[in-house]
């Protein structure tokens, strides 16, 4: 399942997931539809300033708790998120999907110190294959929102919005 739409007809996805449990073993095939939320609260760190960051643009120090959603306020138009997330029994054959709220600013995803993915500005809810970047265990998440520019001058800042990680395999 893909995105937050599966939200809003929830029953479709619970009848889905059941009847894929139904017909496993005559397929001989385990499927998993696991979602992750990572709500709560998260390193915080402000950037913009060359001085205060790493040459990939990342914080070097993380000084404040942010929770997740929610609205940053203060100075500064550059955000930064951590958290980690622990994937148990990832396989060669699941795919993993990194979630992340509608924003009026723009997002760059790392995963366990790697650019994942940059996302633009949007209305709607943003969705990123992370496959590649995740490992079983412990990962390391990082989301830099950054507002800038015209018109987002007075945009809230933060992540409106639930972070989630969605596991699928089959």
């Amino acid at each position: 399942f893909f995105g937050g739409e599966p939200l809003m007809n929830w029953d479709v996805v619970k009848k889905l997931v059941e009847y894929a449990r139904s017909i496993e073993k005559e397929n001989g095939k385990n499927y998993k539809a696991e979602v992750i939320n990572l709500d709560g609260q998260w390193e915080m760190g402000r950037f913009g300033f060359s001085f205060y960051e790493n040459s990939d643009g990342t914080p070097l120090y993380f000084t404040e708790a942010a929770d997740v959603p929610g609205i940053v306020e203060g100075m500064g138009d550059c955000i930064a998120y951590k958290t980690t997330v622990e994937l148990q029994g990832l396989s060669f054959s699941d795919h993993v999907f990194i979630t992340t709220p509608r924003s009026f600013c723009d997002q760059k995803i790392f995963i366990n110190g790697q650019l994942a993915g940059e996302v633009k500005a949007s209305l709607y809810d943003n969705e990123l294959d992370v496959t590649g970047f995740v490992s079983a265990g412990v990962n390391e998440l990082l989301i830099l929102v950054k507002c800038g520019g015209t018109g987002d001058a007075f945009a809230a800042k933060g992540l409106h919005g639930s972070v989630k990680i969605t596991v699928t395999g089959g």
